[in-house]
């Protein structure tokens, strides 16, 4: 279902505003959140990392920053790719129209 989504032109360009929306609120307010708690991280603090082992803030933020990077950058190219398809269908139908007339 995701497939047909992003290959409509629509779907690709509704789908990458609000991937890149989210993206760019995130990268704005990064905020370092532990997986065992739903309080944010201090400066300083460490967290429990996936593998079992603890990371410190830096480590927690830059893991954090690369993802909301990658959702903004994954935002972008939704849109750019919608927004080609649907300029290049609408003058594939004008093209199909002329050629009626």
């Amino acid at each position: 279902m995701l497939a047909r989504i992003i290959w409509n032109p629509y779907g690709a360009l509704i789908l990458g505003v609000l991937t890149l929306a989210a993206g760019v609120a995130a990268l704005t307010g990064i905020n370092v959140v532990c997986k065992d708690t739903t309080t944010a991280l201090a400066a300083g603090g460490t967290c429990a990392g996936r593998t079992g082992g603890t990371l410190s803030f830096a480590e927690w933020q830059s893991q954090q920053s690369f993802a909301t990077i990658f959702l903004t950058a994954f935002g972008g190219v939704l849109v750019v790719g919608g927004a080609f398809f649907l300029a290049r269908r609408r003058k594939r139908r004008a093209a199909t129209a002329a050629a009626a007339a």
